[in-house]
């Protein structure tokens, strides 16, 4: 066998793990993601393919793992909790598995099949899609149950679990796969699918994500399907356009919103949390002293803010705090609760590692396909504001199957560029 075929066969592997829950949630643990394909992935690219170690992207990941998943978190973040270290330690599994993977695609320009894994792994999506609407329709709250921890206590969890609905991590990479459907559906030239099946897959997509009962992700993938419709060819056009409508929409009474948001949550069963989010959000608008569940989210950032001010420069994990019950609460905001973590240094050598992961991945797309892109990483980083963020899915999504359709159509034009070597 030779050294690309079985790194085409490995990286099949990933992806059919990572994104096709039917088969992944029904193989033994022994051969799931976790212990199997992600460590023998690791293995095959140090001993096999090593000179991808040396490439930028792959160095910020090595990085990520050394100072924050290892040296730092047991020598200056030694008081954080076990949670969070857990939590970044997975973080950089993920993302150096798929790094790395990227990598190796573009040294060895493997760029014709990384089109073809990605169009295996958008039809894999979507058949996930597709049995998380038959989990929703026997159990409503199953996909909220299975990472908000009921599902111990969820009767029959583990059958409907065997039907490979999606998770939270999914519904996160269906929000950031919208941008990406919407460019192919307004792409002039020929894509790798006929327009009328992006469109079922759209579809798809948004009734999924109204299904899951995620209220925060269904707004923001309204706000990516509005600026993705926005011609993206004119930068002051797009911003005259942002800007005209956030005014607009400010000068609105807030008691307007909030007559549209109980009218709308009406569509819905009184018993979906997508209901009870809607009313929530409208009691909010009304009046902010309500006790509601809005307001108890936004008090998380009160009590982050306070923790990172005690200790700015080097993070709340640095020292034996008196913020444990605010950690804890907002660790539910990603951005923010890394931020107090890790302190304001910790924090910026964090970003200078993402940049590093996907500028060089940013410098293979055209214009247009850039903007698109870009709103895709943006909805994972408005998420993040407000919500906990899942690494798998949304890696896969951003690292592999997005870029990998793009170069669907673009083969010819992505050979003609130099590889990446530094």
């Amino acid at each position: 066998m030779t050294t690309k075929k079985y790194f085409r066969i490995l990286s099949f592997a990933l992806i059919v793990s990572s994104t096709l829950m039917i088969v992944a949630n029904n193989v033994p643990y022994i051969g799931s993601f976790r212990w199997l394909w992600g460590p023998l992935s690791l293995l095959s690219f140090i001993v096999v393919y090593p000179k991808i170690i040396t490439h930028i992207m792959s160095k910020s990941t090595l990085l990520y793992g050394v100072i924050f998943a290892g040296v730092l978190q047991y020598l200056l973040w030694d008081f954080a909790s076990d949670w969070y270290k857990e939590t970044v330690l997975e973080d950089f599994y993920n993302l150096v598995i798929f790094v790395w993977l990227v990598v190796y695609f573009i040294t060895a320009r493997e760029f014709v099949f990384w089109g073809r894994l990605a169009k295996w792994g958008l039809f894999f999506f979507m058949i996930t899609a597709i049995m998380t609407l038959v989990a929703t329709q026997i159990a409503p709250t199953i996909v909220r149950e299975s990472y908000s921890g009921g599902k111990d206590s969820f009767e029959g969890f583990q059958a409907l679990q065997n039907l490979g609905f999606g998770s939270y991590g999914f519904s996160i990479s269906l929000v950031a796969l919208i941008p990406a459907l919407i460019f192919f559906i307004k792409s002039k030239s020929k894509t790798f699918i006929s327009k009328k099946l992006l469109w079922v897959f759209l579809g798809l997509v948004l009734i999924t994500l109204i299904q899951m009962q995620i209220f925060a992700n269904i707004l923001i993938a309204l706000l990516m399907i509005v600026l993705s419709f926005v011609n993206s060819k004119s930068r002051k056009m797009t911003f005259f356009f942002t800007t005209g409508s956030l005014l607009i929409f400010s000068l609105i009474p807030t008691t307007t919103y909030a007559d549209l948001l109980t009218n709308v949550s009406s569509l819905f069963s009184k018993d979906s949390n997508v209901y009870y989010k809607m009313n929530d959000l409208a009691n909010y608008l009304v009046s902010s002293n309500t006790g509601t569940g809005v307001e108890s989210r936004i008090e998380r950032y009160p009590g982050l803010i306070s923790a990172l001010l005690e200790q700015p420069f080097l993070g709340d994990a640095s020292y034996d705090s008196r913020f444990q019950k605010e950690m804890t609460a907002g660790a539910h905001l990603f951005w923010m609760s890394r931020l107090a973590l890790w302190g304001v240094f910790g924090f910026i050598g964090y970003l200078l590692i993402l940049k590093n992961v996907f500028k060089p991945l940013l410098s293979f797309f055209d214009k247009d396909f850039r903007y698109f892109y870009s709103l895709s990483l943006t909805s994972v980083i408005f998420l993040g504001l407000i919500k906990s963020l899942t690494p798998r899915e949304p890696y896969v999504m951003l690292l592999i199957i997005i870029p990998g359709l793009y170069f669907l159509t673009k083969t010819k034009l992505i050979m003609k560029k130099k590889p990446l070597n530094k």
